[in-house]
């Protein structure tokens, strides 16, 4: 989960950087606060992120609240086994973008809800005006089953989502659009390419997405 990899990685910032600090700047009341500064900010949001204490009854426990809030435990792999809810796939809209806007869109999402059969529910995080509020963000990714969108920045917000959730990254042939693929192999999602094909689509206005190859990779996750 995002709390334990971000802990992780303060853990590392704390025992490397901070003892350089100390040796360039000859402070080491600069080093010991700066290293508390973090210690306390990973511990702080692996407490907020891991569901140390629940922020709605003040106890420690698994109340809805805290589920929804993403804390479950090693064996949880479905939101919906949770929650009793249906399964949910989320699309990533680039309505609004000046570049790379879906043109099959509609055939796109019938032919991919279709596929997935009447247990799923499709979620759409757009960028229509007025954008989602960073808390809307959050529980949006974290109750997805399945994330589905083309390369953007709005794929940032699989950081949210829970180890195991499937990530199928409609991508392009540039090597710097790949940032998707690092973050859900680090994270623990299970990731589908489906490759473009083409010559400067990073600036495409519009694209068009292969549906047979999107429906292949969500087949693959369905297994």
């Amino acid at each position: 989960m995002i709390g334990l990899h971000f802990l992780e990685v303060l853990k590392l910032f704390h025992t490397t950087c901070v003892p350089t600090l100390w040796v360039r700047n000859r402070s080491r009341s600069r080093a010991f606060w700066c290293g508390s500064f973090i210690w306390w900010t990973g511990w702080t949001l692996r407490a907020l992120l891991k569901g140390r204490t629940c922020s709605c009854c003040r106890r420690a426990g698994r109340c809805k609240h805290c589920v929804r809030l993403g804390d479950e435990r090693p064996g949880d792999s479905l939101y919906s086994a949770l929650t009793g809810s249906r399964r949910t796939l989320l699309w990533i809209q680039r309505a609004t973008a000046t570049t790379r806007r879906v043109t099959n869109e509609e055939p796109l999402l019938k032919a991919v809800m279709e596929e997935l059969g009447p247990d799923w529910t499709l979620q759409i995080f757009s960028d229509i005006p007025p954008a989602p509020s960073a808390g809307e963000a959050f529980r949006l990714f974290r109750s997805a089953d399945i994330v589905l969108g083309v390369h953007g920045s709005g794929q940032a917000n699989v950081v949210f989502c829970r180890p195991n959730t499937g990530i199928i990254d409609i991508n392009l042939p540039e090597p710097h659009s790949q940032y998707t693929a690092h973050n859900s192999y680090a994270l623990n999602f299970n990731y589908r390419l489906v490759m473009l094909q083409g010559i400067g689509l990073h600036q495409s206005v519009n694209l068009t997405v292969p549906i047979h190859d999107a429906l292949d990779a969500l087949r693959s996750l369905k297994k």
